[in-house]
């Protein structure tokens, strides 16, 4: 059978800006179609998606020759390995192949004009193929200068952000593919501040930095309501944030609507007091946002924001949200003028 028109399918690309998102598109896509038209599909789509060879182990002779029903047995069995390795290689070039036809020109080009192509191609190797392709796309490419291979992995990295209609679980292995990538050239990204931290501190101290820069990159539309409470958990003293990115997808993939943000439950957030569905959103989830520690500063009782009361707003509360507006627009202005002042200082002090 042959693989999809290139109308169904995506094309590896080289020298684009959708490149990392292409490479991972277009594997995904042959996987799906190898692992239901191919003999050994499944094994096929193991070799794709987690570059893992498959073994088959050989059956053992029986040691009594002579015992008819063990040795029917064994041919049986040896019959199927025999089968077995012979379509996994058949197949296994027939994906390689596959791979090859859905480059693109400067893609097929740059693979074929590798020292070690020819080797790749005589082997069958799909798992070297995709791993030098992978070192193309994530700009780990050994011609280039080092110094500018650095600062493009590292830009990808930190710039990396999650598509409208990506995953969480495909944008979390687009992540651990870049991270893969720019950890090549950069070794592993342990914050310098825990330098002196023995070596599980450290992989420690990794771990948690990755977690937020994987939640950075998350589409901000649809997990803003995470983010927010991660942060004002923190701000109450309470530390909620996951320790790795696994946790950290775990925690995404789990809020109801894949981290999305219910109409009721934006406004209750927002601190809307119009209408009923401020009401509505309390009485649907009425734990969801309690703060036994906070005093509402509209009714002076104890468990909830002034945003969220459901005492109407007295002129005297009104004035002091006011108030308070205008004190946190004066900070921020106040903040700015010093930062301000403080990078003129430094200019001057480094001219001199």
């Amino acid at each position: 059978m042959k693989p999809p028109s290139d109308a169904s399918m995506d094309t590896y690309a080289y020298g684009t800006v959708d490149q990392v998102s292409r490479f991972t598109s277009t594997t995904k896509d042959i996987a799906a179609f190898v692992g239901t038209t191919y003999k050994q599909g499944k094994e096929m789509y193991t070799l794709l998606m987690d570059n893992d060879e498959t073994t088959f182990t050989e059956p053992t002779a029986p040691l009594d020759d002579k015992n008819r029903a063990e040795m029917e047995k064994y041919k049986m069995l040896l019959s199927t390995w025999i089968n077995d390795e012979k379509d996994y290689k058949r197949d296994k070039a027939r994906v390689f192949r596959t791979i090859m036809t859905q480059c693109t020109t400067a893609m097929k080009n740059k693979v074929e004009g590798l020292s070690d192509y020819k080797k790749m191609e005589t082997d069958d190797d799909v798992v070297s193929l995709l791993k030098a392709m992978k070192e193309l796309v994530y700009s780990t490419d050994k011609a280039q200068y080092e110094y500018w291979t650095m600062q493009a992995t590292m830009r990808k990295f930190m710039n990396l952000k999650q598509a409208t209609k990506e995953t969480m679980t495909d944008f979390h292995k687009r992540f651990l593919n870049q991270l893969e990538a720019t950890e090549t050239v950069w070794g592993k990204m342990i914050p310098q501040i825990e330098n002196d931290k023995n070596t599980s501190e450290q992989n420690e101290a990794r771990d948690k930095y990755l977690a937020c820069v994987f939640l950075a990159g998350v589409d901000r539309q649809r997990h803003k309501d995470v983010i927010d409470e991660l942060n004002n958990d923190f701000l109450l003293g309470k530390v909620n944030y996951p320790s790795d990115t696994s946790g950290m997808l775990t925690l995404l993939t789990n809020r109801r609507g894949n981290g999305g943000t219910s109409q009721q439950e934006q406004a209750l957030r927002d601190g809307e007091s119009e209408g009923t569905s401020l009401h509505q959103a309390e009485e649907d989830h009425p734990d969801q946002h309690e703060h036994p520690e906070v005093k509402c500063y509209n009714c002076n009782k104890m468990g909830h924001y002034a945003g969220s009361c459901r005492q109407e707003m007295t002129k005297k509360t009104k004035q002091m949200k006011k108030k308070k507006a205008l004190e946190a627009a004066a900070l921020a202005q106040q903040g700015e003028e010093t930062e301000s002042d403080s990078d003129e200082e430094c200019f001057v002090e480094f001219q001199m």
